[in-house]
C-alpha cells in the first residue's frame, strides 16, 4: 500500500515536471550590501559601507584594520571602506573580509571554514577557499545567514587600465539558492513575501528551484494566526518585506521562534516594472487585487535581483485556498509529529518517515505537501484512492513503474538550474537519464484508459527532440575528451 502511494505521487510529480514552459524576463537593482565571491580571486569578501576586516591568523575579537597586507592590498582596502562596487585588485593572495554595519571589531570565525592540517591540535586557518570546491563553503555561509554576491571580472585584466572591472553577476540568499549543496531533496526551499492590508495579509511564495509559486489571503480578527499557520507550514527559509511594512511585533517575536534560520530581508521594489504581467498575465484574481498583485511583484523582483536570469520556470500561480484542503495549524502539525518529531525536528518516527517509499525526489517532496494538507475533496480523495488500489492488486505493474522511476532525476530543479544558466554536465546527463526513462513508463501506464492514472499518462511528454539534442551533444563531448587525451598522451 505505501508503496503503491509513493509510485503514484512520482507519477504524478513527473508528469508535471515533463511539461513545458514560457518566457519571461526582468531585473532591478537593489542597494543591499552583500556578501561577495570573487571567482577570479578565489575569495570571498564584504564590499562594506563602514568597516572590513580580513580574517587570517587572529582571534576574533580586537582586530585592527591595519592587519590587511599582501600585494595590492591597499587598492583593496581603499575600494572595500568607500563602498566602491568595483572590487579592487587582490593579488595572489586570497582573503575573507567580514562587514557589520557600524563596527570595526567584530568577525564571525570564518577561519573555520576552511584550514589546513585540521585534524591536528593547532589547525592552520585559510582565507581562501578551493574554487573547485567552493559550492560546499557557499552552503556553509548561506546556512549561516548570510547572503552572497557573485562577482566576476568583467573586462581583460590585461588590456584594463588600473583596477580590473568587476560586476557582481549573481547574489545567493537562502531564499533564491539553487545549489544542491544547500537544497534539501525531500522539501522545497521557499521563498516568502508578506504584505498588510485593511484587517487581512497576503503570503506570497516561490520555489525559484522548482517552478512553484502560489498566494494565500488571511483575512478576519484571527488573520495573524492563520498567516503564521501558512508560514509555518511552508517552513519558507527566507521572508522578504516592503521597507515600510510593519508586522505586528508579537507576530515577528513568534516567527523568529518558530523558525529561526528563516531570514528577514526588506527590499523595495521598483513602481516601473511589471514582472507579474510577465510571469503570470494579467487576467484573474491574484493580478486585480492590488494587495496580492503588490505581494507578488515585490517577490518576483526580488528574485530577479538576485538570480540575475530569466525565470520561465516561474509561470504558473496557484491560490491556496480551504475549500479542497485542509489548513492545519502549527500546533497540530507539530503536536501530530506529520513530517518533524519533537525530540531532534528531523523527519524520523514521523507520519512522513512511515508514508514515504517514494523513488524520486519530486514524489517526496509531493508527499509531504500532501501530508500537510490533507484533501477535503471527496471526488479527489476517490480517484487517489481508486489510483493506489489499481497498483496494490497488481504488484508486476507496482514493481515495474518503481524501477522506472528510479531513473527520473529532479528534474524539477534540473530544469531550473538550466533556466537561469547554472546547470553542469552532470545536469544534461542526468536530464538525458530521466528522458530515456520515459517511455517505459508511458508504456506501463498506456493500458490505463480512465482514472489518475490515465490522466497522469496523458500529461507526460517524451521530448524526443530535446533527447536527440542531449545525446548528440554528449557524444561530442565524449569525442572531444577522447581526441585531446590521445592528443596529450593522457
Amino acid at each position: 500500500m505505501k508503496k503503491a502511494i509513493s509510485i503514484l505521487l512520482a507519477a504524478a510529480m513527473g508528469a508535471a515536471a515533463l511539461t513545458g514552459c514560457s518566457k519571461s524576463s526582468g531585473s532591478s537593482s537593489s542597494g543591499n550590501t552583500p556578501l561577495v565571491l570573487n571567482e577570479v580571486a578565489h575569495s570571498i569578501f564584504y564590499a562594506p559601507q563602514y568597516a572590513a576586516i580580513e580574517l587570517g591568523y587572529f582571534e576574533d575579537e580586537g582586530i585592527d584594520l591595519t592587519l590587511v597586507n599582501g600585494a595590492g592590498a591597499d587598492k583593496v582596502m581603499t575600494a572595500l571602506i568607500s563602498g566602491d562596487a568595483q572590487i579592487g585588485f587582490m593579488g595572489s593572495e586570497a582573503s575573507i573580509y567580514v562587514y557589520q554595519e557600524g563596527s570595526q571589531d567584530y568577525a564571525v570565525n570564518f577561519a573555520q571554514l576552511t584550514q589546513r592540517a585540521g585534524n591536528t591540535k593547532h589547525p592552520i586557518p585559510m582565507c581562501g577557499v578551493p574554487f573547485h570546491s567552493v559550492d560546499g563553503y557557499l552552503a556553509k555561509l548561506i546556512k549561516k545567514g548570510y547572503r552572497i554576491a557573485i562577482c566576476d571580472q568583467m573586462e581583460d585584466p590585461k588590456k584594463a587600465v588600473g583596477i580590473v572591472k568587476r560586476e557582481v553577476t549573481k547574489i545567493l540568499t537562502p531564499g533564491t539558492v539553487l545549489s544542491d549543496a544547500v537544497l534539501d531533496d525531500e522539501h522545497n526551499q521557499y521563498l516568502a513575501a508578506v504584505s498588510i492590508g485593511d484587517g487581512r495579509a497576503v503570503l506570497g511564495l516561490a520555489d525559484v528551484s522548482t517552478g512553484e509559486a502560489s498566494w494565500y489571503e488571511a483575512s478576519g480578527p484571527y488573520w495573524e494566526d492563520l498567516l503564521m499557520d501558512q508560514i509555518y507550514r511552508m517552513q519558507p527559509a527566507e521572508l522578504v518585506l516592503a521597507p515600510d511594512e510593519q508586522l505586528p511585533e508579537r507576530f515577528l517575536q513568534e516567527l523568529s521562534q518558530k523558525l529561526p534560520q528563516c531570514m528577514v530581508n526588506r527590499f523595495q521594489k521598483d513602481g516601473g516594472i511589471d514582472a507579474f504581467a510577465r510571469h503570470f498575465g494579467t487576467e484573474g484574481k491574484a493580478y486585480t487585487e492590488p494587495l496580492v498583485r503588490d505581494t507578488i511583484e515585490l517577490m518576483l523582483q526580488y528574485i530577479h535581483i538576485n538570480v540575475k536570469s530569466d525565470l520561465a520556470q516561474l509561470n504558473r500561480l496557484t491560490e491556496i485556498t480551504t475549500d479542497r484542503t485542509m489548513v492545519l495549524d502549527a500546533t497540530a502539525i507539530r503536536n501530530l509529529e506529520l513530517v518533524r518529531n519533537m525530540k531532534d525536528g528531523t523527519k524520523k518516527g514521523t507520519l512522513l518517515d512511515i508514508l514515504d517509499y517514494t523513488a524520486t525526489a519530486m514524489g517526496a517532496r509531493l508527499m509531504r505537501q500532501w501530508i500537510e494538507s490533507p484533501l477535503y475533496d471527496a471526488a479527489r480523495i476517490t480517484s487517489r484512492q481508486q489510483a493506489v488500489g489499481t497498483l496494490v492488486g497488481d504488484s508486476r505493474l507496482r514493481t515495474e513503474l518503481g524501477e522506472a522511476l528510479k531513473k527520473i532525476t529532479d528534474l524539477e530543479r534540473i530544469l531550473s538550474r538550466i533556466e537561469v544558466g547554472s546547470a553542469n554536465a552532470r545536469d544534461m546527463a542526468s536530464l538525458r537519464t530521466a528522458l530515456l526513462a520515459v517511455p517505459d513508463l508511458k508504456r506501463l501506464l498506456a493500458p490505463y484508459r480512465d482514472g489518475l492514472l490515465a490522466k497522469l499518462s496523458s500529461r507526460i511528454d517524451s521530448h524526443e527532440t530535446v533527447l536527440d539534442e542531449l545525446r548528440r551533444g554528449i557524444n561530442t563531448l565524449l569525442a572531444f575528451g577522447e581526441a585531446l587525451k590521445e592528443a596529450t598522451g593522457a
